[in-house]
């Protein structure tokens, strides 16, 4: 949790700070925000990122925390399901708020702020376009109806070959887990050892334009020679 304190000098004691109403999305509770999970407590939460951190957006001394998380949670069928949230906290009519972004240049942009080189979060180490995935899964259930649920073994991506159609991947690995990109679709899929399988393809037919394994340290590795 990331909470902050204060001291109550009527009670003489330290209380819990308010956060605001906890309700959206659940992570901003009223006592703090949830800033790291065990993903492995039998839940059926695959994998949680958080980056946060305190600005000064406004240049006014008055300091603001923004925080994203985002959340994949696996369905009984093991399809994936996204939760990325961007909240910022500040200052509004002399409370302490939260304000739900919506636009995603803005969440990347502030995202952006507060990610440090020393930052390990696939939301800091991957480029915006494939970390800002939201509203994408109706898109892979349109592209790929019938498809197993994703393999989270490397094993079963090693054999990935340029000539293979994105059709092809999704008949040996099962569907991707994220849809992002910018100008070409990528294929994002999450595996159990923390790294990801990045694969670029203009549609799911033709063949693929690049296969890559991103290591949880960031090391990327190409499945097959560029050309």
């Amino acid at each position: 949790m990331f909470a902050s304190l204060y001291f109550d000098a009527t009670a003489s004691a330290w209380q819990i700070r308010s956060w605001g109403d906890g309700k959206d999305p659940w992570w901003t509770t009223s006592d703090g925000l949830v800033v790291d999970m065990d993903v492995n407590n039998g839940g059926d939460t695959f994998a949680y990122e958080c980056v946060y951190g305190i600005l000064d957006l406004n240049g006014n001394g008055f300091q603001n925390v923004i925080i994203r998380c985002k959340e994949i949670t696996l369905s009984e069928t093991g399809r994936a399901k996204i939760l990325d949230a961007t909240v910022l906290y500040g200052l509004s009519g002399g409370q302490f708020k939260p304000q739900r972004i919506i636009d995603p240049s803005e969440a990347l942009g502030l995202t952006a702020k507060v990610c440090k080189p020393t930052i390990k979060s696939w939301l800091c180490r991957l480029a915006g376009y494939m970390t800002e995935t939201s509203g994408q899964n109706e898109a892979l259930d349109s592209m790929f109806p019938k498809a197993p649920a994703a393999s989270r073994d490397f094993a079963h991506f090693r054999s990935i070959k340029r000539s293979m159609s994105m059709a092809d991947v999704v008949r040996q690995c099962g569907a991707p887990d994220e849809l992002g990109g910018s100008g070409i679709n990528i294929f994002i899929y999450h595996l159990d050892d923390g790294s990801i399988v990045a694969i670029g393809a203009t549609d799911t037919t033709g063949p693929l334009l690049y296969a890559n394994h991103i290591a949880s340290s960031g090391k990327s590795t190409a499945l097959f020679p560029a050309e």
